[in-house]
C-alpha cells in the first residue's frame, strides 16, 4: 500500500489501517 515507504512490507495493511485512522 501507499505506506511501503514508512513501514515494513510485511506490516503495510497494519501500518496502513493505523495511518488511515489517524487521518
Amino acid at each position: 500500500g501507499w505506506s511501503s515507504m514508512l513501514c515494513p512490507s510485511k506490516e503495510d495493511i497494519i501500518c496502513e489501517n493505523i495511518f488511515k485512522a489517524l487521518k
